[in-house]
């Protein structure tokens, strides 16, 4: 996976309307984390059977760039990540089910 070749990566953060997107990752089973991030409390739940994946509540957003630097957000205060580590957000356009196009690679900074 994308995250394996980056070895200082610390977590994947997924955010999801379906829990597709988490479920995938899953399956390549990385060595690093998942973080699935979703408004939809029965997915979150569902999430939990699958290999390496943690789920929580997140709000969803109207942005990418609101969901990612609420995803990092997230990923800090639920004691994931802190400032200096590196992450990897896996997503697409907010509120879409079945549109995760985009993998950015996020350092952690304290003013995110």
């Amino acid at each position: 996976t994308t995250a394996d070749k980056l070895d200082n990566v610390k977590l994947i953060i997924a955010p999801t309307e379906s829990g597709n997107t988490p479920r995938t990752i899953s399956q390549m089973k990385p060595r690093q984390p998942i973080l699935a991030l979703t408004s939809n409390i029965s997915v979150c739940h569902s999430l939990s059977a699958n290999f390496g994946v943690y789920s929580s509540y997140q709000k969803t957003e109207n942005s990418v760039d609101k969901l990612i630097k609420n995803s990092v957000k997230t990923a800090i205060n639920l004691g994931y990540v802190k400032k200096g580590d590196v992450v990897v957000v896996v997503c697409g356009t907010p509120s879409t089910s079945g549109s995760t196009d985009l993998i950015n690679v996020v350092e952690v900074r304290e003013e995110i």
